[in-house]
């Protein structure tokens, strides 16, 4: 996958790592009409939830270029709603797939009942055959030193937490990614 952060978000500028919003950039839309004309490539796309209504409407203009939402569109403590709006309506577009993974990372982290909630709503929404578990490695040692702790969680979330089939669950840990990937 090719992968570009387009993080940007004014009210809150620590997250942001471009110097603008490149949703609607001629010059960044190109690019990804280029990567839908040579079949096969996958889009990674790292925005803020703030972003996640613009990027819908982008994401419809390229429907053979598949797109992954790297870290569920970063969802923020307090914003659930705005979040899950935002979610429903990138979901529409069936080119888009999401990894699971960073949740509340800019914030220290979500606790095991924020996280299996966002989990569940995504999962609604996107269904897990459009999910994968992932990580952000390294950054994740900030929360999970020994980086074990993460994947138990995931795994502990859709097995006891949301009691999901093993197929669904196999699916997100890896065959989705094995598939999007070309793995």
């Amino acid at each position: 996958g090719v992968r570009f952060m387009l993080d940007f978000d004014e009210e809150y500028p620590e997250m942001c790592q471009t110097d603008r919003d490149y949703l609607d950039d001629e010059d960044f839309l190109q690019g990804l009409q280029f990567m839908e004309n040579h079949k096969g490539l996958v889009f990674d796309m790292q925005l803020c939830q703030s972003q996640l209504l613009k990027s819908a409407e982008m994401v419809s203009k390229f429907p053979e270029l598949n797109f992954i939402l790297n870290h569920a569109g970063f969802p923020l403590k307090g914003k659930f709603e705005e979040w899950k709006e935002g979610m429903k309506i990138l979901a529409q577009n069936n080119n888009v797939f999401v990894k699971i993974s960073a949740l509340g990372m800019w914030e220290g982290g979500f606790n095991m009942d924020e996280k299996t909630r966002h989990i569940e709503t995504i999962l609604e929404i996107f269904g897990p055959r459009r999910c994968m578990f992932a990580s952000n490695y390294p950054v994740d040692k900030a929360i999970y030193p020994d980086s074990l702790g993460l994947w138990q969680d995931f795994y502990t979330i859709s097995n006891t937490h949301l009691k999901l089939d093993k197929e669904d669950i196999e699916s997100m840990f890896c065959h989705m990614a094995s598939i999007l990937y070309k793995l």
